[in-house]
This record gives structure tokens, C-alpha cells and sequence, in this order.
């Protein structure tokens, strides 16, 4: 009896052991899942956004986890359109999961895609107030002089509007923050743009959204404003240039949401101190 009652302990012995093994191998939503949610998905999913589901908590993502799977698997989610093998591949602001990242999402969903331990789970991501500046107190607020109104049903719209923010001087801007104050589900993105006074010829119908123009037509690249995309704040030293007598082409992507819904917006503009030339010039192009 004694002996086998030892061989039963040691048996005991190493099935507690295996368990233990196995467990940590496992991966988990808590432990492993969670925290990349957190870092590359959640800005977008999470109630009040862009996004058709919210990604926050496991019962959330659980009924999606073979479509999850599919989706960053073939790197269409996030979305970061960058060849992984080809020229630059360091950004400051890269969305993208790495191959470990993606591997991680593979394991659990084919493992049955558990929970894990509640303990694990990391605290809620705190998000940025959208609709509060986050540059400070801008020198220059630019807004629409009257609402778009998309209509409740409809095909996406792509309207165009130029208003003069009444520039007497030029100066560098130092950061740049857009600010969807009505409509901001339905804003798909906002593209702003620096009309030079000679320019302005190109632009004089789009004064209430009636025009849709060319990308080469809307002057030269100031800012762009997408659901997940913070300001532009500049490294000291480098700088947006814009010229008095400037105006902004606000370039809007709107979607229909089934209620008819007015559209707004802020665009901030904080300066660099009068006399101050930053050593770097920053400057952007349409390519293809």
C-alpha cells in the first residue's frame, strides 16, 4: 500500500506539473490578445467611432475571432498600406502588427480563442478627448462659415470648401489640430490644403460644399484629419510655412448615417514665435 500510494503522489506530482506547463503556454484574450487590441485596434473600435464594432472587451471580440484572424492575417487590419519589404519602414506613427503580433492572434483563435485569467487583463486604454485641443491654445481657428448638411441616404460626398482665415503675415506653424465639431461619425476624413493667393482663381466656386475638385487642384498639403489620428506636433526646429493672404480648401469624405446630419469642423493653428525661422521646413506632395 505504501508504495503504491508514493507512485500515485509522484504521478500527482508530474499531472500538476504538465497542467502548469500547459497553461502558461496557452494563450489567452487577458494576458496575450488584449494588450494588442489595445495598442493598434482600439482607437477605432470602441463605441462612438468610425468603426462598425467595438473591440474593448472579450465579449466583444470572442463572436469575431475567426474574422480577426482573417483580417490581420492578410494585413488588411489595422490598415497600413506599406510595403513590409520594400524602402522606409520606420514611422512615428505605424499602426501595423508585427509578425510575432499576428502569430500571437493565429495561436489563440486555433486554440479556441480562451479568456484566461480576468486578473491579466490590462487597464482600459485611456483615449484622447477628440473634441478637445490637444496643442494648446491655437493662434489661428479656422471654421466653416456655415454647415454642410449630408443628406440622410446617399452615396458618399466629397465636397470642397476654401475660407479665408485672414492671414496678414507670414508665419511657421509650430502644430496643427482638426477638430470635427458636428457630424463626427459620419466624417470619414478631412483633408485641408494652402490656397496662395494666386491660386485662388481654381477655387472660387467652392465657397458651400457645391464643387468636388481635383487633388492637384486643391492647393498645397496642410493637414489631414482621419478617426485615429491625433494633431501634428512638429520636433522643434521644424516647421509648416504659410504666407499672408493664405486661405484653406477643407476637402471633406462624408458618409450618410440614415439621419440627416450637419457637418463642422475647427482647424487649429499654433505658431512658432514672430521672428523664429525653424532650421527644417516641412513640406508635402501628391504622389501618383
Amino acid at each position: 500500500m505504501k508504495t503504491t500510494f508514493c507512485l500515485l503522489m509522484v504521478v500527482a506530482g508530474f499531472t500538476v506539473i504538465s497542467t502548469a506547463v500547459i497553461a502558461q503556454d496557452q494563450v489567452t484574450f487577458t494576458r496575450d490578445v488584449a494588450p494588442i487590441l489595445q495598442e493598434h485596434c482600439q482607437v477605432c473600435h470602441r463605441p462612438g467611432t468610425v468603426a462598425p464594432m467595438s473591440l474593448l472587451t472579450y465579449e466583444d471580440v470572442r463572436p469575431r475571432a475567426k474574422a480577426i484572424k482573417a483580417k490581420v492575417v492578410a494585413r488588411e487590419m489595422p490598415p497600413w498600406f506599406i510595403d513590409k519589404n520594400v524602402g522606409v519602414q520606420h514611422f512615428d506613427n505605424d499602426t501595423s502588427m508585427t509578425d510575432e503580433e499576428i502569430a500571437t492572434i493565429v495561436k489563440w483563435v486555433d486554440g479556441g480563442a480562451p479568456e484566461g485569467n480576468p486578473a491579466d487583463m490590462p487597464p482600459a486604454r485611456q483615449f484622447a478627448d477628440e473634441l478637445a485641443w490637444q496643442i494648446g491654445k491655437p493662434d489661428v481657428i479656422v471654421t466653416l462659415p456655415k454647415d454642410l448638411v449630408m443628406k440622410a441616404r446617399g452615396p458618399d460626398w466629397w465636397p470642397d470648401i476654401t475660407v479665408d482665415p485672414g492671414l496678414t503675415e507670414d508665419r511657421y506653424i509650430k502644430a496643427i489640430q482638426i477638430i470635427p465639431t458636428k457630424g463626427y461619425p459620419n466624417i470619414h476624413h478631412i483633408r485641408t490644403s494652402m490656397v496662395k493667393s494666386g491660386d485662388a482663381s481654381i477655387h472660387g466656386g467652392a465657397v458651400d460644399g457645391n464643387v468636388e475638385l481635383e487633388m492637384v487642384q486643391q492647393g498645397v498639403f496642410l493637414d489631414e484629419y482621419a478617426i485615429g489620428k491625433g494633431p501634428d506636433l512638429f520636433k522643434d526646429g521644424a516647421g509648416r510655412y504659410i504666407t499672408a493672404g493664405t486661405k484653406i480648401n477643407f476637402e471633406f469624405h462624408i458618409h450618410a448615417s440614415g439621419t440627416e446630419t450637419p457637418i463642422n469642423v475647427l482647424l487649429g493653428l499654433k505658431f512658432y514665435p514672430k521672428g523664429y525661422t525653424p532650421l527644417h521646413i516641412v513640406t508635402s506632395m501628391t504622389v501618383g
